[in-house]
């Protein structure tokens, strides 16, 4: 049976997600695509936006990511149509996961984000994220978005330090 190449690009989204035990980034996603020559930077952002509007995918935006995440519509959905993924392209997905495992599990762990608050502050959110649960999260008030957009940007290449160092003390 033979579907059209975006069905096609959508069920491999899907699967991709279904592989992973992680939120995976807007940039590892399409950077599979792109890099493969599948389709172009447009045609991917409409397959992306076809499945957050369809709910077969879930977004979540900071100001630095996008990152998704499969609904259970989604692994519904994975689950009647990926016979029509042919096996080649499984196991290219599963290879291209498997090689970037590590890499793409460590930017997706790593959550930071800030929001002004009612009085001119900025509340700068941070976490670290294993298989989807927060193991830390921190909530800081800064005085002004330069200083919000710092502690965001550090926060990728200290949290693991800042958890070890905050474990140590606690225990």
């Amino acid at each position: 049976m033979n579907i059209d190449p975006t069905t096609t690009y959508k069920l491999m989204i899907l699967y991709m997600l279904n592989k992973v035990t992680f939120m995976m980034n807007l940039s590892q996603i399409r950077d599979y695509f792109l890099s493969k020559e599948y389709t172009s930077y447009f045609t991917f952002q409409n397959i992306i936006s076809d499945l957050i509007e369809a709910k077969l995918i879930e977004e979540r935006k900071t100001k630095t990511s996008q990152k998704y995440s499969l609904t259970q519509d989604g692994i519904t959905t994975l689950s009647y149509f990926q016979n029509n993924l042919s096996d080649k392209i499984k196991l290219e997905i599963e290879q291209y996961i498997q090689e970037n495992k590590m890499k793409m599990k460590s930017e997706s762990s790593f959550v930071a984000d800030y929001n002004e608050t009612k009085n001119n502050n900025f509340n700068v959110h941070l976490e670290i994220i294993e298989n989807k649960d927060a193991l830390l999260s921190i909530d800081l008030e800064m005085p002004d978005s330069e200083t919000a957009l710092s502690m965001c940007e550090k926060w990728k290449t200290s949290a693991q330090n800042i958890y070890n160092f905050i474990i140590k003390e606690l225990l």
